[in-house]
């Protein structure tokens, strides 16, 4: 049972009240994300316009944080069925399959299962709980030690 004030005459608006409260999950993890994950509380700047300006970059992040963990929702889903190019661009998974894997990269790209939980592992994520869900936090660290290794790999190429 779905209560709301949103008015009810045809199927097509039940459709869309009830699509309005799938998204409203994905809008509370998107804010677990950037909150817990990114750490947009945790800012202490004074500026004004220095608080905006983490808030864009952050949110962005999550954002890119989120399809990672979203991924790991879909148990039942096979290995290859989104490959991890939704979320990364080739050099980013690369990087991460070498640090991960200690060996070449494969030609096709690994799933976005994969990339989350060698994200998750760059952040410490051992699954010591058996969920299989690393939390926001495991997810963030991973991520930024992912862009420092990224940015190491290019500083070495230059």
């Amino acid at each position: 049972v779905l209560l709301t004030r949103e008015p009810v005459e045809h199927e097509a608006q039940i459709r869309q009240i009830v699509r309005y409260d799938e998204l409203r999950w994905r809008i509370e993890e998107f804010h677990k994300a950037w909150k817990r994950g990114v750490g947009i509380e945790r800012q202490r700047l004074q500026c004004t316009e220095n608080l905006e300006r983490m808030r864009v970059i952050t949110a962005f992040v999550a954002v890119r944080l989120l399809p990672l963990r979203e991924s790991l929702r879909h148990t039942a889903e096979p290995e290859t069925s989104t490959t991890c190019t939704t979320v990364l661009t080739t050099e980013p998974w690369q990087v991460l399959w070498l640090t991960n894997q200690g060996r070449r990269p494969p030609q096709a790209p690994p799933s976005l299962r994969w990339a989350c939980l060698a994200i998750a592992k760059l952040g410490g994520f051992t699954d010591t709980q058996r969920t299989g869900r690393p939390g926001w936090d495991t997810l963030w660290h991973g991520w930024v030690r992912l862009q420092e290794r990224i940015e190491g790999v290019r500083l070495a190429k230059k």
